[in-house]
């Protein structure tokens, strides 16, 4: 995700939330729950819980 790669990581989870909202209202569960993961995923990256996944 662009933003998240130029440091915008508000911009970039507000994205994903985003999407998760648009998949929802048009009934797509998948695509719903593929972006509240990638929602989560950053969220716990950033808040260091992964940290020592990442090395």
């Amino acid at each position: 995700m662009a933003a998240y790669g130029n440091g915008d990581y508000e911009v970039a989870v507000s994205a994903w939330e985003q999407l998760y909202e648009l998949h929802i209202r048009e009934g797509d569960r998948e695509g719903a729950a593929r972006a509240g993961a990638m929602a989560a995923m950053f969220l716990l990256i950033d808040t260091g819980l992964m940290a020592t996944v990442r090395g």
